[in-house]
């Protein structure tokens, strides 16, 4: 993959065996397959402007976001774990030369692919700012950014920043097809949060980033990298808001862990944005390179039923949740029929188990926000079956007994013995709120 920034760039990488190669237009005006973005009229819009090497940053997560989504896995020796080369142009290959291995790991542990990343120098500056925009612009007072996916963690990481007195820029991220579900639901949370603290104390900055189909004129729909483009634009926003900026990425302990609910699953079947591994890496980069933006999640060590419970204005969280999306196959009920409708909730993938699990303990668990009520008698069907059965295998052999090992199969995590037994502690609890589901619909979980 050879990221190619405007239109002198011209870097040809040396190709070995059977290599195929497919240029990534970034910035390149006038390039038909060019990766659709609004990003920078959007921050002109906002007079933001970003320092040279968080835009590198930026570039770079966009070269890989493309690659994943327009490389299938299908093409892989095991039809899942791609090698994929990525050569991108950087303001200062001195900056970043450090950096390159950190890189690379981090993006193999977000897709469970073979990456290797080599970075060259290049003329590389953004487009030239659309100066009418930029003048008409009216600032926000705030130092903290808010990644909002759509869903119920990021929407209670708002709620609860704004509540503790905080002004809050929210970055939003849609690419393609998930313009049907995510941006919706990132509208409504958005009109919510404004309703309830007003205009001047919250912002919302939605940004396209889209890969064009006719790169390679293949899809590969897991996209585990969206992490890396939603974790790149915050940053890019943040690091304009000045030195002492926070960026805010929301998520429960127990989806951030990620750990398989059997043996035979494999980690990156599910995304690892906030996972302890993906931030250590990520905060290393950042620092190596000089950006000075701290990266946090509050929730590391809570469930989502903690989230939900300890929310702090709790009749705003109540009253607007059933607008979140919170499903890893939202656009399901295009195919399935069931309780649901068209886009919304499949019901029996992970995230949606872990939503009704949470929402149940508050009275807030309708059916018809889902397309199957995969605990509800006769609904099951092989597919919609198998992440049920999954989680009652994990929930029986918590019951058993659990170790730090069994964390440690999704990935590496701090030495610090305290986290450990947090991590430990918040899994199990993450297990037992999904038990106690199961069990109030009469499902055996003993």
């Amino acid at each position: 993959m050879v990221c190619r920034i405007g239109n002198a760039n011209t870097f040809e990488p040396e190709l070995h065996g059977n290599a195929r190669k497919v240029v990534v237009p970034i910035d390149s005006v006038g390039t038909s397959d060019m990766v659709g973005s609004n990003v920078w009229r959007t921050l002109d819009a906002n007079a933001l402007q970003p320092p040279q090497h968080v835009i590198d940053l930026y570039r770079a997560a966009t070269a890989a976001f493309t690659a994943d989504l327009r490389i299938p896995r299908a093409s892989a020796f095991d039809r899942w774990t791609r090698d994929i080369a990525l050569h991108l142009p950087v303001s200062s290959a001195k900056r970043w030369d450090p950096v390159k291995d950190t890189f690379r790991d981090l993006l193999s542990f977000l897709t469970g692919d073979h990456w290797t990343v080599d970075f060259h120098e290049a003329d590389v500056p953004r487009p030239p700012v659309e100066r009418k925009l930029f003048d008409s612009a009216t600032s926000f007072d705030t130092e903290t950014v808010c990644l909002l996916s759509g869903g119920l963690d990021s929407f209670i990481g708002a709620t609860d920043a704004l509540a503790a007195g905080e002004n809050l820029m929210l970055v939003s991220h849609y690419a393609g097809g998930t313009a049907t579900y995510a941006g919706p639901a990132q509208d409504a949370v958005r009109g919510a949060l404004v309703e309830e603290y007003g205009r001047e104390r919250v912002h919302h900055l939605k940004f396209r980033v889209d890969p064009p189909k006719q790169l390679t004129g293949e899809w590969e729909p897991t996209t585990r990298s969206r992490s890396i483009i939603f974790l790149g634009l915050g940053i890019l926003v943040a690091s304009a808001l000045g030195e002492r900026a926070q960026l805010l990425v929301s998520e429960n302990g127990f989806i951030s862990l990620n750990v398989p609910l059997t043996y035979s699953r494999l980690g990156t079947l599910s995304t690892r944005t906030t996972h302890p591994h993906t931030m250590n890496l990520l905060r290393l980069i950042l620092s190596t390179i000089g950006i000075e933006v701290s990266v946090e999640n509050p929730y590391l060590f809570k469930t989502k039923g903690e989230m939900l419970a300890e929310a702090t204005n709790q009749e705003l969280v109540r009253s607007a949740a059933q607008v979140t999306v919170s499903c890893a196959h939202p656009t399901a009920g295009r195919f399935l029929g069931g309780e649901g409708s068209g886009v919304g909730h499949c019901g029996y993938c992970v995230p949606c188990i872990i939503r009704r699990a949470t929402m149940a303990q508050v009275g807030l668990d309708p059916l018809e926000n889902y397309c199957v009520d995969v605990v509800g008698k006769g609904s099951e069907t092989e597919r919609s079956a198998q992440d049920l059965r999954a989680f009652l295998i994990a929930i029986e052999r918590v019951r058993d007994r659990v170790s730090v090992r069994d964390l440690l199969r999704a990935g590496p995590l701090p030495a610090d013995p305290d986290d450990l037994r947090k991590h430990l502690t918040v899994y199990c609890r993450g297990l037992d709120e999904v038990a106690q589901l199961l069990t109030s619909r009469g499902i055996d979980c003993q």
